[in-house]
Parts: structure tokens; sequence; C-alpha cells
């Protein structure tokens, strides 16, 4: 067990490298923080960084109940800033995304994406995919490139919608999301097809 200023991590076992200043928690390693907990099977944490590598499956739970999964990666507390690895999953209301890698900035929810992301609206079901992201929380904004793709269904159908950059936001005072498409814009549906500059 460590008590660091606000922060408190336990495990069943853990191990202290005084050279490094490092300690690697092994086993049901629990992080209590005001501003989040931390769940992993392994985790070694700098004492003098203030930063935490996952070494394994590991859950982040910020006190509004958004969330991240990710089985390798860092948090540094220090500047408020994470990076996660492959099969990374991060739940945002009634959102998910999916990816390879992410890097988020908690302090003022600012997300970058890197490869196989693939995002969902859970209330409207909208998924885009692609292979990179960003994303601004607060202005419930996404911005996606790199063979980005929309898919929208509608009932009985779906539509498919690519283009050079998708971007996919809520505007301010509405509840429904709206998206722009620019360049090379491919539109696919049973019933109708289309190309165009912009939509």
């Amino acid at each position: 067990k460590i008590i660091d200023s606000t922060t408190v991590i336990i495990s069943d076992r853990g191990y202290f490298e005084a050279r490094t200043d490092d300690v690697t928690f092994r086993d049901s390693v629990v992080i209590l923080d005001p501003a989040y907990n931390v769940y992993a099977d392994t985790l070694r944490y700098n004492l003098s960084q203030k930063r935490s590598y996952f070494l394994g499956p590991t859950w982040i739970v910020e006190p509004n109940n958004d969330r991240i999964y990710c089985e390798t990666g860092w948090f540094d507390q220090l500047n408020d800033e994470a990076s996660f690895g492959v099969n990374t999953i991060a739940y945002h209301e009634n959102q998910i995304l999916y990816s390879d890698s992410l890097y988020y900035q908690f302090d003022i929810g600012y997300g970058q994406s890197f490869d196989n992301m693939r995002w969902y609206d859970m209330d409207n079901d909208i998924k885009i995919s692609g292979d990179y992201a960003e994303y601004f929380q607060d202005d419930n904004y996404l911005l996606a490139t790199e063979d980005p793709v929309l898919r929208y269904r509608m009932a009985d159908d779906s539509m498919f919608l690519g283009a050079d950059i998708l971007r996919s936001f809520t505007p301010k005072g509405d509840t429904s999301r709206a998206f722009l498409a620019t360049g090379d814009v491919r539109i696919f549906k049973s019933d109708f097809q289309g190309i165009c500059d912009s939509f």
C-alpha cells in the first residue's frame, strides 16, 4: 500500500526498485484518487514522476462514470495525460470508442485515436470508423480522417458515407448529431448512391 498525497495504491503484492523509484504492483491493484479510480491486474508506478504504467487488463473509472479499458499504456498524474495501446475501449455517456492507440488529456477533454478507430453513438445508432480521429469532449466534437466511413442506420436500411474528412458534433442547444463530410464524398444506401465534394 502506498499513500501519495491524495492518491492511495493498494494491491495483494508489491515490489520496490530503489534504483528507479518504481513500485510494481501485482494482483488486484486499486488506485483511489478523487479524480479517478483504477482497477488493474499489474501496474508499475514511478514515485518521483507520479506516472502509472498499465501492464495488463486495466479499468480507469471517473466519478461521472466515464471509463476506459486498456491492456497497455501509461497515465501521467502530474500532467493529467495518458496513452493507451491495443484493445482500448473508452466509454463516455452514450458513446463508445474502440482504438488500437489512444492519447488523452483529461484536464481539457481532448483525445487522439490512431489506427483502427471505431466510434459509436449508441443513442442514434451511428458508427464512424477510420485510422485517425480527434475528439473534443466539451464540444462533443469528433473529427475523423484517414479513410473515415460513417454508417447510419435508418429504419430497415443503413446509409454509408465515406470522405477525406468526417466531422460529427451536437450543435449548441440541440440534442441530435450533425455531420459534415468534405473531400471525395461517397454516399451509399440500398436505394441511393451519390458522389460530391462536400455533404
